[in-house]
């Protein structure tokens, strides 16, 4: 058999690749039965003819493999860990299945989701392992990058720019973190160096260290391509990921920094006026009034006394 590795994050992939129909037919069954007991939807099979994978291997005959995907939320992660625990029992039966398969099961972050940290990141210039962590009241910009990505540049330029002009406004409220796909530390930072890319947080992915190659945050925003950004409010939810095309990334961070000032503007402005319920003349003349009204009381009760 021919091995045929797909990576994909946050996604269920699975891999099937033999010389024998059958055997690719019983391991497609055998998936599709797992995820339905864990009640995970339909499982979209996609069969695909490659030539030879490298003509320096003589023998190398075509080879067909199956893969599966779909997509699941956070809220399924019960569903993916019952999947995963029943493949491994299977593969414990049968070692012969382990060698067919490749299955990677994981749940992505959407829009709405809370922001998770992100943990095993190494820094541009220090050395030791470092977490991104959100902090209430901060908007936060991920930005996912190489040196070696020609689309890349002109978003982390842009980055450094918007920093640089809202340099009053922003420290403190908005931090832009690039972090690189790469595993050359000093490849970044010189590019970062040269660039004057100083006023951005960067770190470094450092895939190598980890045996699936892929650093685990790259599953849990799912993104297949770079550059990818995700963008991060204060109270710590994801509000957009994708391309950094697909957002005017320098309105939204603005109006994300503004919203809770204006919301509490408008609330100072609602609990003012619920707090005035007369003018200030109206206010004047009921104190004259009531004012003569005890005067005059005090006075009748005294020459009721007397009398």
């Amino acid at each position: 058999f021919f091995f045929f590795k797909q990576k994909t994050a946050y996604e269920i992939s699975a891999c099937l690749v033999g010389s024998e129909m059958c055997i690719r037919d019983r391991a497609r069954d055998l998936l599709i039965e797992l995820a339905e007991q864990a009640e995970i939807p339909e499982l979209e099979f996609k069969k695909i003819h490659v030539q030879r994978y490298f003509n320096q291997q003589p023998g190398l005959r075509e080879f067909t493999y199956i893969s599966c995907e779909t997509i699941l939320d956070k809220d399924k992660k019960a569903n993916l860990e019952l999947f995963n625990k029943s493949l491994e029992n299977e593969i414990e039966k049968n070692e012969a299945l382990g060698d067919l398969l490749d299955v990677q099961v994981s749940c992505s972050l959407k829009v709405g989701d809370q922001f998770e940290v992100i943990e095993k990141l190494e820094k541009v210039d220090q050395e030791g392992e470092f977490d991104v962590v959100h902090h209430e009241g901060e908007v936060i910009l991920l930005d996912f990058w190489a040196t070696w990505c020609g689309p890349c540049q002109e978003p982390m330029a842009h980055n450094q720019k918007m920093m640089a002009r809202f340099k009053e406004e922003f420290p403190g409220k908005v931090r832009i973190i690039a972090i690189s796909i790469e595993n050359e530390k000093q490849t970044v930072k010189s590019r970062v160096e040269s660039k004057q890319w100083t006023d951005i947080e960067h770190y470094i992915l450092m895939r190598s260290k980890f045996e699936s190659k892929r650093h685990p945050c790259e599953a849990s925003y799912s993104f297949s391509g770079i550059p990818f950004v995700v963008l991060i409010n204060k109270s710590g939810k994801v509000v957009f990921q994708g391309h950094p095309m697909d957002i005017k990334l320098e309105e939204k961070i603005v109006s994300l920094v503004q919203e809770d000032t204006q919301n509490q503007s408008a609330q100072s402005g609602k609990n003012s006026e619920e707090q005035e319920f007369i003018s200030p003349e109206t206010y004047n003349k009921f104190a004259e009034t009531t004012q003569k009204t005890f005067k005059d009381l005090i006075i009748k009760t005294f020459e009721g006394a007397s009398e």
